[in-house]
C-alpha cells in the first residue's frame, strides 16, 4: 500500500494567476489541485487524470464547487460523515435513473457505505477525518471480519432481481483489490467522500 500525501509535488506552472494551481507530484502521473478557502483551510484534491487540458478542466469544476458550498454552509469540511455519505450514494442513484448501468455502482457504493465507512466514522466532521484516521480505518476494516463487528455474523443479506437473499461471511482480511474497489467506489472524479488524497496500491 502508497499513501501520498498532499504536500509532495512538482508544480506544473511557473506562473498561475488563478485562484488555484493545477499539479503534479513525483510519485504519481496524475494531476492534483490545491488552494485556500477562507474558513476552511487548504484544499487537496486528486483530479484523477495524467492529461492537463483534462485536468485544468476538471479543476476549474472542482473549485467553483468548492467556493459554492463554501458560500451555502454545506462544505464537506463541516459536514458530519453519515450526512455527506448519504448524500453521496442518494446522487449516485440520481445519476442511475438515467444511466442504468450505473445502478450497480450505486448499490455497491451504499454497501461499502452502510457497512464499513459509516460504521466506522459515523457522525464526525468530515474535517477532523485525518490521513491517520484513514490508515486507522484501513486496519480496522482489514478486522472487521475476523476481531471486528463482523466476527460474529453468519450470514449478509443483499438484493438481487428485487428479492432479498443471503449468502454465508467470509471471516477473512480482505485482499488489497477489495480495499482499492472500495476506495474508487467512494472516490470518482465528480464526487467524492475521503479517498481524494489517499492512494491504495
Amino acid at each position: 500500500m502508497r499513501t501520498n500525501t498532499c504536500q509532495n509535488y512538482q508544480s506544473s506552472a511557473a506562473v498561475n494567476k488563478l485562484p488555484y494551481v493545477v499539479h503534479n507530484r513525483k510519485d504519481s502521473s496524475n494531476f492534483w489541485m490545491r488552494f485556500s478557502i477562507t474558513g476552511h483551510g487548504q484544499q487537496c484534491i486528486a483530479l484523477r487524470t495524467a492529461d492537463i487540458l483534462e485536468a485544468n478542466e476538471i479543476a476549474e469544476k472542482k473549485y467553483q464547487e468548492v467556493v459554492f458550498k463554501a458560500k451555502h454552509g454545506i462544505l464537506e469540511g463541516i459536514t458530519s460523515f453519515d450526512r455527506l455519505a448519504k448524500e453521496f450514494v442518494d446522487s449516485l442513484y440520481r445519476e442511475a435513473e438515467s444511466l442504468p448501468n450505473r445502478l450497480s455502482n450505486a448499490k455497491y457504493a451504499k454497501r461499502i457505505c452502510e457497512r464499513y465507512l459509516k460504521g466506522y466514522f459515523g457522525n464526525k466532521p468530515i474535517r477532523s477525518i485525518t490521513e491517520p484516521s484513514l490508515y486507522a480505518y484501513l486496519e480496522w476494516r482489514k478486522e472487521y471480519w475476523i476481531s471486528g463487528p463482523g466476527k460474529d455474523v453468519l450470514f449478509i443479506e443483499y438484493e438481487r432481481c428485487y428479492k432479498t437473499l443471503r449468502r454465508p461471511a467470509n471471516h477473512i482480511e480482505p485482499s488489497q483489490n477489495t480495499l482499492k474497489r472500495e476506495a474508487n467506489v467512494t472516490s470518482t472524479r465528480d464526487k467524492h467522500l475521503v479517498f481524494d488524497c489517499f492512494e491504495i496500491d
